[in-house]
């Protein structure tokens, strides 16, 4: 009776492992913000079909079937949100074969191709979903656990490229901004270089604002003139602040009145103050009170800086 119950030692032994093996596994690939935040957690599924705005949809094919393929984000909290994919076949005779092997991401000079999708994310062990699409699918992108670069944070902006072998599909994910969902308090001025840019009075358009943020701060350029027609252009003292909504600045302005192209005088001459407050990204009301007496306006963005935005409150 010996061997036998030395057999069934050793046959419980290794269930005990297999067991302990199988609880670490798990443990081990539960790598999610949200396994290892619960209190982040956000359940997407059953993931929607129709995505949720701003959304990108380009018209695409892999090896003669045509599909479309949507782009977007899905809330979860102020921290945090899903990569989502929508693929959908052009006609019921086109079957895409999509694999997140395909796509490679960059961002900030970091290049990863290890992916996968899921329908089912928020649970890390999730399959990837590799194969054909028969009809209109949404998928989340999620890392593979000790194969994606720590270094990626999905949330932040990244450029993508999806090999489908006869077709290559390029794009842009912008960053998560929680507040074009309506989630959190309106955060004023997201990305404050949006403050940047030229402003003119619509009612007025003799008068304009050339707005610069820079390292030291905010300078606010004036061009306009005088009560008599006169050519008049000021320039702020430093606003060092932060720039909100609805909040005024009021800055000292001088004038520049002499010097020659070649060799110009700092512009010492006080003229007097102007109070600018924003309403938005691109509208706000002004008051020059000075030499030349007090201007009342309102002005509107002519132009901003390439690719920078920020959100109107």
């Amino acid at each position: 009776m010996k061997p036998i119950r030395f057999s069934l030692l050793v046959t419980l032994g290794l269930v005990i492992l297999n067991l302990i093996f199988s609880i670490g596994s798990i443990a081990a690939n539960k790598q999610t913000v949200q396994a290892l935040n619960p209190a982040t957690a956000c359940d997407p599924t059953p993931l929607p079909d129709i995505p949720i705005e701003p959304s990108v949809t380009v018209e695409t094919e892999r090896t003669g079937n045509e599909f479309y393929m949507t782009y977007w984000r899905y809330p979860c909290n102020e921290d945090f949100s899903w990569v989502v994919f929508t693929f959908e076949p052009k006609s019921s005779s086109d079957r895409p074969f999509i694999c997140a092997s395909q796509l490679t991401i960059n961002q900030e000079f970091i290049i990863e191709d290890s992916f996968k999708l899921c329908d089912d994310p928020i649970d890390e062990r999730c399959s990837d979903r590799c194969g054909f699409v028969e009809a209109k699918t949404s998928y989340v992108l999620a890392k593979i656990p000790f194969a994606t670069s720590a270094e990626i944070d999905l949330d932040e902006a990244f450029a993508f490229e999806w090999d489908f072998l006869s077709s290559v599909v390029q794009g842009k994910m912008d960053a998560y901004d929680p507040w074009i969902y309506g989630i959190g308090e309106d955060p004023g001025l997201v990305n404050q270089l949006a403050v940047n840019g030229l402003f003119y009075d619509p009612g007025n358009p003799g008068h304009g604002f050339d707005f610069n943020l820079h390292e030291a701060g905010l300078t606010i350029f004036y061009f306009g003139h005088t009560n008599e027609g006169e050519r008049l252009w000021l320039i702020s003292h430093l606003f060092t602040e932060k720039v909100e909504y609805g909040i005024p600045i009021v800055l000292t302005m001088d004038e520049v009145v002499d010097g020659t192209l070649g060799a110009p005088v700092l512009p010492q001459t006080y003229w007097g103050t102007l109070t600018v407050t924003l309403d938005d990204c691109d509208n706000g009301s002004a008051i020059l009170d000075g030499l030349d007496g007090r201007y009342e306006m309102t002005f509107s963005r002519l132009v901003g800086l390439k690719d920078i935005e920020c959100h109107k409150p």
